[in-house]
């Protein structure tokens, strides 16, 4: 993987690129197993394998930066949420008059 210019993130890079056209051909050629070079089939195999826990490494970091972005969300509208009471009409009250109204409850 390498890092994304833009954003900074990793990119994944496969090493293996699906050509689902040449594995049917050759299962469907009539040269038999002698076409077919086991060295070859073991490289595209570990390299597809190596591709999948990319993927799946880059599946979990964006679970995580997606709940850390939502934890970060949430605090974020809870905190302006509290700037929000500093506002209310009740603050723009006088001390003295709080104080008069709730000594009479």
């Amino acid at each position: 993987m390498y890092p994304c210019t833009h954003f900074g993130e990793n990119v994944l890079h496969p090493r293996v690129s699906p050509d689902f056209a040449s594995p049917n051909y050759r299962l469907r050629s009539k040269t038999g197993p002698a076409s077919i070079q086991p060295e070859e089939v073991a490289s595209i195999l570990k390299n597809a394998e190596l591709d999948l826990q990319d993927y799946e490494a880059e599946i979990d970091r964006s679970k995580a930066r997606a709940l850390f972005l939502t934890s970060q969300k949430e605090g974020l509208r809870e905190y302006a949420t509290r700037v929000k009471m500093l506002l209310s009409p009740i603050r723009r009250l006088p001390d003295e008059l709080l104080s008069a109204v709730f000594d009479l409850l």
